[in-house]
C-alpha cells in the first residue's frame, strides 16, 4: 500500500487557534494560518495589532492563552537549531559588555553546548558574515557604542551566522537609515534564493509589496494570509488598518507633495 504524503511536509510554521490575552484584554484571537517554506513572509499591521506578540509566542517568550505553534512541523524545542531570531532593538541589553565578533560568533553556538570551544570553520562564518553586512572594521568594538544601523546589522550577522533554514525578524528596519535598509534587502533576497524562509515582523506599507512574496495581515484578529498578489489589496488593508490607514494616507500625501525625504538617503552607518 502506497504511503499517504504528508500535507504539511513543505510547512514552514503552522499556527492554529493561537490566541493570547494581556490580562482581560485579547492580543491575539483565534489565530489560523500556514506558511509554505522558501518564502519572504512580511507580518503586517497597525501599531498594537498584535505583529510582535505574535512573533514572540512563535519563539516560545510568550505562552498563548490557547492554540499552538509548529515550525518545520515541529514543536520549537525540536527545531530550535533549524532558526535564527533577529529581536527588536529595545528587547537587547546593550550595555553588556561584549563585541560586536563575539555577538556575531554566538550564532556559532549550539543550544545544548553554549559553552564549547569555537572551530575554524565557525570563526570562518563569523567572519564572512561580519563582511556581507559590511562591518569588519567594528568586530573588536563594545556594541553600546554602535549607532541603530549598526546594530540591526550585528544581530543579523548573527542570525545569517546560524545557518538556518527559517529567520524570524522583528521590524528590523525600525531606527535605520536607507543604506542598512538596502543591506538588509539584499542579504535577505541572498537568502531566499538559497531556499531559505524568511519571515519578518515589518510596519511600511509602501514597500511591503516590494520587499514580500506572501504577506499576513492582523489586526488581533487574522486579516488575510497569502501571496502579496493576492492579499494586498486596498479591502485588506482596511480592514486591517481601519481609521489609521486615513491617517497614514494623509501623510504620505503631505510628503509627496511638499517633497520631503522620507530617509536619509547618505547617511552612513560608521
Amino acid at each position: 500500500m502506497a504511503s499517504k504524503s504528508n500535507p504539511h511536509n513543505n510547512s514552514a510554521l503552522q499556527v492554529h487557534s493561537l490566541s493570547v490575552f494581556y490580562g482581560d484584554k485579547p492580543a491575539l484571537w483565534e489565530i489560523d494560518f500556514e506558511l509554505k517554506q522558501g518564502k519572504k513572509i512580511g507580518i503586517l499591521g497597525p501599531n498594537g495589532s498584535g505583529k510582535s506578540t505574535l512573533m514572540k509566542t512563535i519563539m516560545g517568550l510568550i505562552k498563548p492563552a490557547s492554540g499552538y505553534v509548529k515550525i518545520l512541523g515541529e514543536p520549537l524545542s525540536n527545531v530550535r537549531s533549524k532558526i535564527a531570531y533577529v529581536p527588536q532593538k529595545e528587547s537587547v541589553d546593550w550595555d553588556f559588555p561584549i563585541t560586536v565578533k563575539e555577538v556575531v560568533q554566538m550564532g556559532r553556538y549550539k543550544p545544548n553546548k553554549l559553552f564549547g570551544r569555537l572551530s575554524k570553520l565557525d570563526k570562518e562564518l563569523a567572519t564572512k558574515a561580519l563582511e556581507q553586512l559590511k562591518i569588519s572594521d567594528l568586530a573588536d568594538r563594545h556594541i553600546a557604542q554602535l549607532s541603530g544601523g549598526q546594530q540591526q546589522r550585528v544581530f543579523l550577522a548573527r542570525a545569517i551566522c546560524q545557518e538556518a533554514d527559517i529567520y524570524f525578524m522583528d521590524e528590523p528596519f525600525t531606527g535605520v537609515d536607507a543604506a542598512t535598509e538596502e543591506t538588509i534587502i539584499g542579504i535577505i533576497d541572498e537568502l531566499a534564493a538559497e531556499g531559505k524562509t524568511i519571515i519578518m515582523v515589518h510596519h511600511d506599507l509602501n514597500s511591503a509589496q516590494e520587499y514580500f512574496d506572501h504577506i499576513v495581515m492582523l489586526n488581533t484578529r487574522l486579516i488575510c494570509c497569502g501571496s502579496t498578489a493576492e492579499v494586498y489589496n486596498q479591502e485588506n488593508i482596511k480592514s486591517a488598518f481601519g481609521s489609521q490607514l486615513t491617517i497614514l494616507s494623509e501623510i504620505g500625501n503631505k510628503i509627496n507633495e511638499l517633497n520631503y525625504p522620507v530617509r536619509e538617503a547618505g547617511e552612513s552607518d560608521s
